[in-house]
């Protein structure tokens, strides 16, 4: 992935990114975690990059409002699976009977 859609916003996603692979550009790891915290903490992505959040929101709602709203889905599917009590959230993740090894969708 090429830095160079976020160099604009280096100062505010260089220090969210960790850990950046040898060779690649700490922007694009900042925009990895950026995407993390869209969906699991707006308020945190808000606050620590506030002008991005804006642009992001901005961009995707102008040239691809489907990808907006399916990342604002998944915001809401997670909120809802940490609100629920904890025994569901560890039942959530147990597969019972399945014995077919599935197939990846990607």
């Amino acid at each position: 992935m090429s830095a160079e859609p976020f160099t604009a916003f280096k100062d505010e996603l260089n220090p969210i990114a960790t850990g950046a692979k040898p060779g690649q550009p700490t922007e694009t790891e900042g925009f990895a975690e950026f995407i993390r915290l869209y969906v699991t903490n707006p308020t945190q992505a808000q606050d620590k990059a506030p002008s991005f959040y804006d642009h992001f929101e901005h961009t995707l709602n102008e040239k691809s409002p489907e990808s907006l709203e399916i990342l604002q889905y998944a915001r809401k599917q997670y909120d809802k699976w940490l609100k629920q009590p904890e025994l569901q959230r560890v039942l959530s993740q147990i597969s019972v009977g399945a014995k077919e090894k599935r197939e990846a969708s990607w």
